[in-house]
């Protein structure tokens, strides 16, 4: 099930696209190749530009007791981050990542880290002056809930899927930073997780973190 709406970007309309998928689904599915498919039918058959398109689990979409969807209540959902979604993209996202991508190395750090710290701030509601690169996430206060929205919210910005765990995996602003521009121009980048720590020492983010981890490696295994 999905459904298409409009939202206010600018002066003007632009054309969401969300869609419910099964777990199994994106296993062996590239999203890029599914958004870029989408745009492409979409664009054939409507003649229409999407802004975004968004990947739910299933029984997300909004329906009346009549099982008519609620393309309103839906767009309100979306615009409040409220969707359990699995994968996103936007054309912001995509313009941002060209934009870092074309940067000198430095630069593009710089941008990435001043994202971050902008968010957490506004997050955490500490000054942006007193969040320092080398401080882990769980010193501002991340919890899980805070993890998912700030995945949703970076992926959202660099236009690409990200991670649950991203601040558990890259535990501090600096290490998350390089990550993010290392994936921007396509350069593996090892974690720096600290999945080594006795267990009593590991925040709530980095415990989900590790349970998420075990739950992958336990199914590659089996």
């Amino acid at each position: 099930c999905g459904a298409a709406f409009a939202i206010e970007v600018g002066d003007e309309e632009r054309l969401v696209v969300i869609q419910e998928v099964r777990r199994t689904f994106l296993k062996d599915a590239d999203p890029a190749e599914i958004f870029a498919a989408a745009r492409r039918a979409i664009l054939d058959v409507h003649e229409l530009q999407v802004h975004a398109i968004a990947l739910l689990r299933t029984a997300s979409v909004l329906k009346t007791s009549s099982g008519k969807v609620q393309r309103q209540a839906c767009k309100a959902h979306y615009l409040e981050n409220r969707f359990p979604i699995v994968a996103t993209w936007n054309v912001a996202g995509e313009e941002t990542a060209a934009i870092l991508a074309a940067l000198p190395t430095g630069q593009t750090v710089h941008s990435v880290q001043h994202w971050i710290m902008k968010w957490v701030a506004r997050r955490s509601g500490l000054d942006l002056h007193g969040i320092r690169l080398g401080e882990s996430f769980d010193a501002f206060g991340m919890d899980s809930l805070a993890a998912v929205e700030f995945a949703h919210d970076l992926g959202a910005w660099i236009g690409t899927e990200t991670e649950e765990t991203i601040v558990w995996n890259y535990p501090t602003i600096e290490a998350l930073s390089l990550f993010v521009v290392n994936q921007i121009r396509g350069i593996p980048f090892e974690s720096t997780g600290r999945n080594d720590r006795p267990l009593d020492e590991l925040s709530e983010v980095e415990l989900v973190g590790l349970l998420y981890d075990e739950i992958g490696r336990i199914q590659s295994d089996g």
